[in-house]
This record gives C-alpha cells, sequence and structure tokens, in this order.
C-alpha cells in the first residue's frame, strides 16, 4: 500500500472521486518498472472513533444518525461519478465554496480536473462508502469521518484509492456537508471550521493495485 501524494494543489471538496483519482495516480509503478504483487484487498472497515463524553441520550441519537450520513455520502458521491455537478454543490461547505469564488469556478476547476484524468487514460469506475464514524460535537459543529474507497482504471492497470470523506453539521444533523480528506488536512479543517481544528485526526489517503 502506498501513500498518496497530491500531484498539484487541490481544493478540498465534496466527495472529490475526482481529486481522490488526481492524487493516487502518482502511485501507480513507472512505465518499464517491474510490477509488484497486488496486496489483497482489504474491505472498507469503519473510521476509528475516539472516546467521547456525551451522554448516553445524545450517544442514541448520534448513532441515529450514520445511516443518514452514509445515505447523502453515497449520493453525493453518485452525483460526481454521473458528473452532475449541480447535486453536488448542495454536499459543499458554504465557507468552502465561497473561498474557491463560487458555484461555477468549482465546476471550472472539476471539468478541468476531470479532462487532466482523461488526458492520463484514468477513468474512474466506482465508489464504496464504508460505515461513517459516530459523529462527535464540538462546539455545536457535528463531525463523523466517512470511509471511502474509489476504483479507477488506468494505463498500467486497476487502482483503488482510499480515504475519507468529514461530513459535518451545523444544524444538528438536519443536513450534511462534506470534504475530502484526500486533499484537505488538519490546518485547512480548521481555517474552515474553528470550532473542529485539533479535534479531527486525519487518517493518512492510501492507494493499492486492484484485481
Amino acid at each position: 500500500m502506498k501513500t498518496i501524494r497530491p500531484i498539484f494543489a487541490t481544493p478540498a471538496f465534496a466527495c472529490s472521486l475526482i481529486f481522490a483519482g488526481l492524487s493516487a495516480v502518482p502511485g501507480l509503478r513507472a512505465e518499464g518498472e517491474t510490477p509488484t504483487p497486488a496486496p489483497v484487498p482489504a474491505p472498507v472497515t469503519p473510521a476509528p472513533t475516539t472516546p467521547t463524553e456525551a451522554t448516553p441520550e445524545a450517544s442514541k441519537e448520534y448513532e441515529a444518525m450514520i445511516p443518514i450520513i452514509k445515505k447523502h455520502a453515497e449520493l453525493c458521491s453518485d452525483a460526481q461519478l454521473k458528473m452532475d455537478f449541480d447535486k453536488v454543490l448542495p454536499y459543499v461547505p458554504k465557507k468552502l465554496l465561497e473561498t474557491m469564488g463560487g458555484a461555477e469556478l468549482l465546476k471550472t476547476r472539476l471539468d478541468q480536473a476531470s479532462t487532466m484524468l482523461k488526458s492520463r487514460g484514468v477513468t474512474i469506475d466506482s465508489a464504496k462508502i464504508g460505515t461513517p464514524q459516530v459523529p462527535k460535537n464540538h462546539g455545536g459543529v457535528l463531525v463523523s469521518l466517512v470511509p471511502m474507497e474509489t476504483m479507477m482504471t488506468t494505463p498500467q492497470g486497476k487502482i483503488i484509492a482510499s480515504s475519507h470523506m468529514i461530513a459535518i453539521s451545523e444544524d444538528k444533523g438536519a443536513s450534511w456537508v462534506f470534504v475530502d480528506t484526500a486533499t484537505v488536512n488538519e490546518d485547512k479543517l480548521g481555517t474552515l471550521y474553528p470550532a473542529l481544528k485539533g479535534k479531527v485526526d486525519i487518517p493518512m489517503a492510501t492507494a493499492r493495485k486492484g484485481e
């Protein structure tokens, strides 16, 4: 398994299959390099959890949010697979959308990233959303890590990029937005949501050979 190294500065974007794909491409072997055996694919596992001081009642309420978060994460990733960016936009944090110059500029960047993938002979085949972490409440901001696997076909073969999305709600779970951790770090997250600064341990994004 190899750590994903982004090839250029990409924005932190919701359920970003495209940017996860771009980040994973450098993990492929160079042309002419001796291929290495593909590791046994690992199933998508729940994101790591951390102790919480929530009351039993609150814990049950947060646990009930897990299938809701997963459903919206799947809707977001499905929309991006279909390049239906209008359906993706509701899942982009407003603060992030503002820093990226608005919806139209975001669409332009996604189109450019998609074109770059195609120019490198990379296609995104599918995405699998794992079981979200039980949400944690930090200063009124609910946050949950959502594991995601993105399956791609490249000139060197199949590859599986494993990363996480950060699901965030500022209205007690009534709605959720997502940030892709393949392109965001703790500092960027803290800038967007000060209440989450130093509160979320983002797992390293990785890539491995597929079958």
